[in-house]
């Protein structure tokens, strides 16, 4: 069957035997380019047996569109992790009184908005200094989560002369001003985790007075994103190449030519006027009978390529109708002839009446005339023809009479590119 969008044909879908009853069914499928609007779907039998019982029909897209103008991103995890290096040293100023508050302020270059204050409550015992370095990076700004952060103990006996340290990420940077001291109890390794432990309560208040910085504090993301987001066309580019004619018969009006067996010679227009006039052609005429045809030359030199074949029944005995077909082609006089397709033509015993006008298209041949017709599959061109009739329905007989040919197909115009 022929498949048209807009009255354009677009191909065409063979649809097979499905089964006995009415409850077998088959799918087929066709893939072409679809412009944008309202499209008009046709499919329409080609053959003299009809076309299938159609149920349904969709389209589908060949590729999938992902939406437009937005790009995925990754939601920021519960609060980062920060784990110094080392235990914290006792210096000689310790004020087992002292109740420290350590204040962070962000970096400049993050989001001024963000002023948060890191409040450390352990035990009424001497407290030692703890110098905290990291090195700044660009990166997202960062939130802190305070259900997320504790301070842990570590062992009793802390190393001496050491300073803890957090690794470099790519979060904001702040920077406590104020000097934290803890009592000689056992000393607490500050872990930041998603789990609560026993310890003193982190806190972020807003800005307190602040105090000389000593540390530097750099927070590390744990939700980094991995992948960059890829956009897809939603539609494959439609060629600016102008299309070829499809026409329902390539030949029409063409200049007709015989080559019998004394030579060749000029006859049988009737074959090509568009009319169901009868073309007779004596078989024995020929140096073999399977040599029986013609040659049409179109009025243009435009190339053109066939996909049918079509023979209107005459009017004489149906025992005169052609059985059999080969059509070869060629691009001038000077080549040799290449099989484009051959094959069995089918019959039809029911008559056509002389003269009558042959009302045709690419995709359908008279409905009111009797006719055969063959699909055949070819994608070269050619500009002239050779039609012959090898067989006929009893062999025996010595005339070769039809109505019409017709041929369906391409007619290329240049810079013709044929898509279907």
């Amino acid at each position: 069957s022929s498949v048209t969008i807009n009255d354009v044909v677009v191909g065409s879908i063979n649809f097979g035997a499905t089964g006995e009853t009415w409850g077998d069914y088959g799918h087929d499928s066709l893939q072409t380019v679809c412009q944008p609007g309202l499209m008009k779907i046709r499919v329409t039998a080609v053959s003299g047996n009809g076309g299938p019982n159609l149920d349904n029909l969709s389209t589908q897209p060949s590729h999938p569109s992902p939406p437009s103008g937005t790009v995925p991103t990754l939601p920021p995890s519960q609060g980062p992790t920060m784990k110094p290096t080392s235990a914290p040293t006792a210096g000689p100023t310790s004020d087992p009184t002292l109740k420290p508050t350590l204040v962070l302020t962000p970096d400049p270059t993050s989001d001024p908005s963000l002023k948060p204050t890191l409040v450390l409550t352990p035990d009424p015992t001497p407290y030692p200094t703890i110098g905290l370095t990291s090195v700044p990076t660009p990166g997202p700004t960062l939130e802190l989560n305070p259900d997320n952060l504790s301070v842990q103990p570590s062992s009793p006996s802390p190393p001496s002369g050491s300073v803890p340290t957090l690794s470099p990420s790519q979060g904001p940077t702040m920077k406590p001003t104020s000097v934290l001291t803890l009592d000689p109890t056992p000393y607490p390794t500050i872990g930041l985790t998603s789990a609560p432990t026993p310890g003193p309560t982190l806190e972020l208040n807003p800005p307190v007075p602040t105090l000389t910085p000593t540390a530097v504090l750099t927070p590390v993301p744990t939700l980094v994103p991995t992948f960059s987001p890829t956009l897809s066309p939603t539609a494959s580019p439609v060629s600016t190449n102008p299309q070829p004619v499809a026409v329902n018969n390539v030949i029409q009006n063409g200049a007709v030519t015989i080559e019998y067996k004394s030579g060749t010679v000029s006859g049988c227009s009737e074959a090509v006027d568009g009319t169901t006039n009868a073309c007779k052609i004596l078989r024995t005429d020929f140096e073999k009978k399977i040599l029986a045809g013609i040659v049409v030359t179109p009025q243009t030199s435009n190339r053109s390529i066939i996909k049918k074949l079509r023979v209107y029944n005459g009017k004489d005995f149906d025992k005169w109708d052609p059985k059999s077909y080969k059509i070869s082609g060629r691009n001038s006089e000077s080549e040799s002839w290449s099989v484009i397709s051959e094959g069995a033509t089918g019959s039809r015993k029911a008559r056509n009446n002389l003269g009558v006008v042959i009302n045709s298209t690419f995709e359908l041949g008279d409905p009111l005339i009797k006719f055969v017709e063959v699909a055949i599959t070819n994608s070269k061109e050619y500009w002239q023809y050779q039609i012959l009739f090898p067989t006929i329905k009893d062999n025996s007989k010595s005339w070769l009479s039809f109505g019409e040919v017709e041929l369906p197909g391409y007619i290329l115009q240049s810079g013709d590119v044929i898509t279907t």
